[in-house]
């Protein structure tokens, strides 16, 4: 309640000029305070989003990505984060992120950083490669795919999230696909088809049917780690874009004959029937 008290109050009193003039000229401590600032007013507020963008934010918010102080960098990309929530901010804030080489620095967070950090980057990486295959070129060019992959097993519950939304942009590219299941992301992927958050089944699924697409190798991988059987059950049980993405990841599967009879077996044709009507 005070969070969007504050964040109407600072929009009245046009407070957000100065704050993101802060994030120049101020010291290392008004940086890490302006983008916490910035962070919590952005936050489910798309006029905010919109006038934090306008006064100019994002350039040296993605600064500091680079040059802000650990407690900065945290604070930095929770405040892109939340611009990235507005479709124009998001393409605004990948541009920028290419152009000022701050991928690297991301990527060294997935490391480096704190639980907080590591959710952060992941969800900027996440980001930063939709829609853009440039960035998703570079962020794997950057070495995120093993660390990304560490984090589906050993993340937070919301950085093993982010951690499959970015695999999921990312394996849109099939030049990505081989490295991503080469990285070991398979069976934690299927692993989360079961003990994951509803939005990480989802995630999980679509990047499993990403990685299964074009690829016998990663088919047989994925119908090996025991992935058709929760899949079948998300027709049933999942949220309604969990169906659908588990109905994409078994269409994947069943390119391969010999899953066809597995998928059936596992009970997937009256889910399947009943999903077209």
């Amino acid at each position: 309640e005070n969070k969007t008290a504050i964040a109407a109050a600072i929009a009245v009193a046009d407070a957000i000029p100065p704050l993101v003039a802060l994030l120049t000229s101020g010291s290392a401590e008004a940086k890490e305070k302006a983008a916490g600032m910035l962070r919590d007013v952005a936050c489910d507020n798309s006029e905010n989003q919109t006038a934090i963008a306008a006064a100019g934010a994002i350039p040296p918010l993605v600064a500091m990505l680079t040059s802000g102080t650990d407690d900065g960098k945290v604070k930095a990309a929770a405040a892109l984060q939340n611009l990235a929530c507005s479709s124009e901010n998001k393409t605004a804030i990948a541009a920028a992120i290419a152009v000022a080489d701050a991928i690297p620095p991301l990527v060294a967070l997935l490391t480096s950083g704190s639980a907080e950090a590591k959710e952060k980057a992941a969800g900027m990486l996440r980001d930063v490669a939709f829609d853009n295959p440039e960035n998703k070129t570079a962020i794997a060019a950057a070495g995120a795919i093993p660390p990304l992959v560490t984090m589906l097993a050993s993340g937070t519950d919301d950085g093993k999230v982010k951690a499959a939304a970015a695999l999921l942009n990312l394996t849109v590219s099939p030049e990505n696909q081989a490295t991503v299941a080469a990285a070991g992301a398979i069976p934690p992927l299927v692993a989360m088809l079961t003990s994951g958050t509803d939005d990480g089944k989802v995630k999980a699924a679509a990047a499993l049917a990403n990685l299964a697409l074009r690829s016998p190798d990663n088919r047989t991988a994925i119908a090996a780690a025991g992935a058709i059987p929760p899949l079948v059950a998300m027709l049933t049980s999942g949220t309604d874009d969990g169906k659908v993405k588990a109905a994409k990841a078994l269409l994947s599967l069943t390119v391969s004959p010999e899953n066809q009879a597995t998928v059936a077996a596992a009970g997937a044709i009256p889910p399947l029937v009943a999903m077209l009507t």
